[in-house]
């Protein structure tokens, strides 16, 4: 066990010792919190208020229980002439049994207890404090759920593939997305794609109605779900609260340090079928079958451009709204973009921190690197279409495109003779308008 899974166990122990004492009665406390509460008893101070009937209260605990007087009695009115009987055990038993809603917020549970956790919610009560980041919750459970985010700790692991899971509820929607043999019985009523599950439809229905309730008060950016605001927010504060346990490196996303942690192995279950290269991670094979594909799903609304990767359309987006967040310490230079910073940044530094492990020469970026590697092993993945022409790099088959349709699209601002490349344009430029 950690120390942060002990100290956070603690929270739930009663103490021995009760070193804070109360001045005006005697009576002593474990924790100064506690002594904290109890001086209200001897004042009129009373800061916590119902929202149902404003009565008010001098201790958090009060004011939860009396929240449950609401929904209890709600759920009786509620009940067939049930009210009229004795509040016998069996009777609230009975009624336990029955979805039961939140007066507060219509939320509906199945058992009461579920909904005296979930009162606390509306409370506004968060007395258990996260040591790393000092994040507040409103139950100790939510607690040590979230300390997993700090330790990385993942107790909960797929049978099928072993992949690993900080959240039961997680891997729950892990076997269902992915190993309930294509089972999918939501289906959205406008485009007939299906889901394996409600949530997931309930986000997908969003795309169709373009609805954005969730806005950053830093920058008034608008998005779809809140949890991507969560994520948006951290572009602003830097903060990368996961950390990888190899390197030590640290992510804004989850997602991003266990795409990394895969760098750290050999691991690469996922081929393509066509030049058997092999990838770490599902969605990168989905992504790199666009190259033998072509397939471009991604169009920008704006200038129409369509692109094979949301994230490249998301970074060509910001073309369009001039946006560069992203500053340089040493330069003041901005970009768009947090990765472009990192490579700027290594033209100051002069870092490589790619090798080639057949020559040893070194490249400030990994793509560089790629591309290099190519040479080595001859492979030219990028096929023309019309006479099977083959190329290391896909910009050289864009080239070559244009010998099959005439495409001149660089002209001469002096002359105004058109080039099929632009390093042809370049070199006639200098060759004849030097001067």
């Amino acid at each position: 066990m950690t120390a942060l899974t002990e100290s956070i166990s603690t929270l739930a122990k009663p103490a021995t010792e009760q070193p804070f004492v109360c001045a005006k009665c005697g009576k002593g406390f474990s924790h100064s919190s506690s002594l904290y509460r109890h001086k209200r008893s001897h004042s009129t101070t009373c800061p916590y208020t119902c929202n149902t009937c404003n009565k008010t209260f001098s201790h958090g605990s009060n004011l939860l229980k009396h929240l449950e007087t609401h929904v209890l009695s709600k759920k009786l009115e509620n009940h067939n002439g049930s009210h009229l009987q004795p509040l016998t055990s069996e009777f609230v038993n009975k009624i336990d049994r029955q979805s039961i809603n939140c007066n507060i917020c219509d939320k509906s549970f199945a058992h009461t207890s579920s909904l005296s956790r979930h009162v606390k919610c509306h409370s506004g009560l968060r007395p258990y404090t996260c040591m790393v980041c000092e994040k507040s919750f409103s139950t100790a459970a939510n607690l040590r759920v979230h300390s997993r985010v700090h330790s990385g700790e993942k107790p909960f692991s797929c049978q099928v593939c072993l992949r690993a899971f900080a959240h039961s509820s997680t891997l729950s929607k892990h076997v269902r997305s992915k190993h309930t043999s294509g089972l999918k019985p939501y289906m959205c009523n406008q485009c007939d794609k299906t889901f394996s599950m409600p949530s997931n439809l309930t986000s997908h229905l969003k795309t169709h109605s373009g609805e954005k309730p969730h806005m950053c008060v830093v920058c008034n950016k608008s998005f779809s779900h809140s949890s991507t605001l969560s994520q948006h927010l951290r572009v602003h504060s830097g903060e990368k609260p996961y950390r990888c346990r190899i390197c030590a490196k640290a992510f804004s996303h989850s997602s991003t340090r266990w795409k990394h942690m895969r760098t750290h192995s050999t691991e690469r279950p996922y081929t393509c079928d066509f030049c058997d290269k092999h990838f770490s991670a599902m969605a990168n094979l989905t992504a790199h079958m666009r190259v033998h594909s072509g397939e471009k799903p991604f169009k920008c609304p704006i200038c129409e451009k369509t692109f094979s990767h949301s994230s490249t359309l998301w970074k060509h987006s910001r073309v369009h709204s001039g946006e560069k967040p992203f500053q340089c310490d040493i330069c003041s230079r901005s970009f768009a973009l947090s990765s472009t910073l990192t490579r700027h940044i290594r033209t100051h530094t002069g870092e490589k921190p790619f090798l080639c492990s057949i020559c040893n020469k070194r490249f400030a970026q990994a793509s560089n690197l790629a591309l290099h590697m190519r040479k080595h092993s001859g492979e030219k993945p990028f096929e023309c279409p019309l006479c099977c022409k083959t190329f290391s790099v896909s910009s050289n088959l864009q080239s070559h495109l244009r010998t099959h349709s005439g495409e001149r699209p660089f002209q001469c601002r002096y002359c105004f003779k058109t080039f099929t490349h632009s390093s042809t344009l370049s070199k006639h430029v200098r060759a004849l308008h030097s001067s």
